[in-house]
């Protein structure tokens, strides 16, 4: 059970790296964007600051009003880009997170794995140790049933020379 919600896990991680990538390309696109509406808006309010329709070459209420609403413009595309800069730090942050996790879930795997490895690796050991007993002990029982077989035939062959004595003698 456990391992099928650690595989749904990193499956929707998996997607949502793919879907960040992208999310993440398109925010950054969009913050650039942001800075370029910027750049030309500090033009804009370079413009209006030399612009001096007054009499003698002066500023107007009208020309500092336009310069005004330019550097509004500026401060509101200012917190756009900051607040871009923060969406993508939180994202930032996220993928570092779950991929913090990730790498715990791996290494705790990994950990667990040569764990496993270590104990059929003992297993292993002690069971060759266990078969090259039993080949011994089945070597000593093998020359132990070859002796027996020897001396069993040896005894019949003793017994059936002297049944053969025994009847020549009693013949006789």
């Amino acid at each position: 059970m456990n391992y099928h919600l650690t595989f749904f896990f990193l499956l929707f991680l998996t997607s949502l790296a793919s879907f960040s990538q992208e999310s993440e390309q398109q925010a950054r696109k969009h913050l650039m964007d942001l800075v370029n509406e910027r750049k030309e808006r500090f033009d804009e309010f370079n413009k209006a600051i030399e612009t001096r329709s007054g009499i003698f070459g002066n500023q107007t209420k009208k020309d500092l009003k336009a310069a005004n609403e330019v550097l509004r413009d500026i401060v509101k595309t200012d917190n756009r880009i900051i607040f871009e800069l923060q969406r993508l730090l939180e994202h930032k942050s996220y993928e570092k997170t779950a991929e913090t996790y990730v790498d715990r879930t791996n290494t705790a795997k990994l950990e667990s794995y040569l764990t496993a490895i270590g104990n059929l690796n003992k297993k292993n050991k002690e069971l060759v140790l266990k078969n090259k007993d039993l080949s011994r002990q089945m070597e000593r029982s093998s020359v132990i049933f070859w002796i027996i077989i020897i001396l069993a035939f040896a005894l019949i062959t003793y017994l059936v020379i002297r049944l053969r004595k025994a009847k020549r003698s009693s013949l006789n």
